[in-house]
């Protein structure tokens, strides 16, 4: 542990770490065989939402004609990586998907930091770069914190080595402050676009599932003489495939007691099966359901709506033919009238039959006070009301 500004803030980093070996480093060590079962969680922190930030570290990668791989393709291939379906299988270990937080290229010296990595360079180079980065505001500082879920990666240019051999790439953490705030970092060295996201796609799911050291990890899967912490990405070292045309290394997959990437057809088959067992306890569920795929509930409502409707329907008609028994307001009034009329014509026909006279001198006496004509009265003389003397 150092102290820097008087003892304001204080840094340190721990003593051991998630290392890539090469490929003669990693040859003739045990692996796989014992890695079944053995990986647990110790309770640690994960990154479960990764956020990737890369810093290309050296004036090389600013150089014309650009280096080979360039700052792009390697970038390329960490987006295409986070967009596949390659972490997919890390959902056992309680790890989502992850996005690229911010591109960096470091041509210049930032606090105690050189423009370009020392060869070889030390763990402390790299934490020292990505602090003075952090310090100085160079680098997005929102995923910063001991719940953030920034991966803060440094990419080497070809040809720049790390000074303990056979090591290609590492993922650790450093602390600065009081109380300390965790920082996790990673760095690769490449010579090719390959070997970059072999590398890459390693400590990406190793920083995601172990990032402290604390998470998934196994005390014998990686057998002797491995130098850190052993974690998922180890025990499958040089067991790789290629995702949307990008190389990546498969890692351990204790559902499947394998190394894995999505891709691979037994993974895809488990899935299937899930599949399968789900769409047939659906059809179990819904067996039931007539073909609309409505519920049975939902089917008995719509034909009692329908019922509903149909009734409703019969009582509109009903009502419709109701209305037209019943005369309107205005059209109807000289209808009315005539109706009337003629149920007057009829009476009168009917009285005057039963007096022996003729319908027309019915209506006649009916409007007459006296008898006229030898025609009778309709209304006797005797029967006549008193009106007073004229």
């Amino acid at each position: 542990m150092t102290e820097q500004d008087a003892g304001v803030a204080l840094f340190g980093v721990p003593s051991q770490h998630g290392i890539v070996l090469s490929a003669e480093a990693a040859e003739g060590r045990e692996g796989v065989a014992g890695a079944a079962g053995s990986f647990s969680n110790g309770g640690g922190r994960l990154l479960g939402a990764i956020r990737v930030h890369l810093i290309f570290w050296g004036s090389t990668w600013n150089a014309l004609p650009p280096p080979t791989p360039t700052v792009g393709e390697c970038t390329n291939a960490v987006l295409t990586i986070l967009a596949s379906d390659y972490m997919n299988s890390l959902s056992q270990y309680g790890v989502g998907h992850g996005s690229l937080g911010s591109v960096t290229v470091v041509a210049d010296a930032v606090g105690g930091s050189p423009a370009s990595p020392p060869n070889p360079f030390t763990d402390d180079d790299v934490w020292g770069l990505v602090e003075h980065l952090r310090a100085a505001g160079r680098i997005p500082a929102g995923d910063i914190g001991n719940t953030g879920q920034g991966l803060y990666l440094v990419v080497m240019p070809t040809g720049v080595a790390a000074s303990n051999p056979g090591v290609i790439g590492e993922h650790s953490y450093y602390w600065f402050g009081s109380p300390a705030t965790n920082v996790p970092f990673a760095w690769v060295t490449q010579n090719s676009l390959d070997l970059f996201s072999e590398v890459f796609s390693h400590e990406l799911v190793e920083a995601c599932t172990d990032p402290e050291g604390t998470g998934w990890t196994s005390v014998t899967a990686c057998g002797t003489g491995h130098g850190g912490w052993c974690e998922i990405g180890d025990v499958c070292q040089g067991d790789t495939a290629r995702v949307n045309g990008v190389l990546v290394q498969r890692y351990w997959s204790n559902s499947d007691a394998r190394c894995v990437v999505p891709d691979d057809a037994k993974v895809q088959q488990d899935n299937k099966d899930h599949k399968d067992r789900k769409d047939v306890k659906d059809h179990k569920d819904h067996k039931d359901w007539p073909d609309t795929k409505r519920p049975p509930k939902e089917n008995k409502d719509a034909k009692d709506g329908a019922k509903d409707k149909e009734s409703h329907k019969e009582i509109k008609d009903g009502g419709k033919e109701k209305e037209l028994e019943r005369p309107g307001p205005a059209g109807d009034a000289v209808s009315q009238l005539r109706a009337l009329v003629q149920q007057l014509d009829a009476l009168i026909t009917e009285l005057a039959a039963g007096a022996g006279g003729s319908p027309g001198s019915a209506r006649q006496a009916g409007g007459q006070t006296g008898g006229n004509g030898g025609a009778a009265s309709f209304i006797e003389p005797a029967e006549r009301p008193y009106v007073g003397a004229t």
